[in-house]
């Protein structure tokens, strides 16, 4: 029973984590939007806002967002019954995570300089590009075999595939060259919101296994 109860304080511990990385990504990115007029958000990318001024607060944001995401890895490792885990999705979602991390720490090369940061910069966010979209499709749709989980499987699907289609519109815009910056902005956008709504239902499924614990006990 004790194994149970800390089991669950742990989840609750990783849910509260989480959606306090995600509203970090989230509002810091959008005070850079307003702190750094000279980034254009139509045609540059996000990691822009990582070079200059103020770019200490992507760092902080990337941070916060790796941290959320592994500690999703992890709550989701723990609240999900094992037939409805996709480990193949928790490991990409994991890879993500820490693509996310290395992101913040190496910012990206701004101009014609090539740097060994902005390098592994570009190999990590490429890294995550792909990971995410394919641990969000595979996380979602075996959520469907643990009844805890169930509710939030199409939700969630509907979400990945919202990911999905906003990364093909980003490699579309930068291949094109037009509207890379928006497309981009959108797809993160995307990722936080997934995030946010499965972080969600984490927290609520370890309240849940907290609040029957005295019952059973008793």
């Amino acid at each position: 029973m004790m194994e149970n109860q800390d089991r669950a304080r742990v989840t609750m511990f990783l849910a509260l984590l989480a959606l306090v990385g995600i509203a970090v990504k989230f509002l810091n990115i959008a005070a850079l939007h307003f702190l750094r007029p000279d980034v254009n958000p139509v045609s540059e990318p996000i990691s822009y806002y990582g070079v200059g001024p103020y770019g200490f607060l992507l760092t902080v944001a990337d941070i916060g967002s790796g941290l959320a995401t592994l500690a999703l890895v992890f709550g989701l490792y723990l609240a999900i019954m094992p037939p409805a885990r996709s480990y193949v999705g928790l490991f990409l979602l994991g890879l993500y995570g820490v693509s996310e991390l290395l992101a913040g720490i190496f910012p990206i090369d701004v101009g014609a300089e090539a740097t060994t940061a902005g390098t592994i910069h570009n190999i990590v966010g490429n890294i995550s590009f792909f990971c995410f979209p394919i641990a969000a499709i595979l996380l979602s749709l075996r959520m469907g075999k643990d009844e805890q989980w169930r509710s939030l499987r199409r939700p969630a699907l509907a979400l990945a595939i919202v990911v999905v289609l906003t990364v093909i519109l980003t490699i579309a815009g930068s291949n094109l060259g037009i509207g890379f910056g928006v497309t981009q902005r959108v797809a993160n956008v995307a990722v936080l919101v997934w995030m946010l709504v499965v972080a969600l239902h984490l927290r609520s499924v370890a309240q849940g296994a907290l609040a029957l614990q005295p019952s059973r006990a008793s």
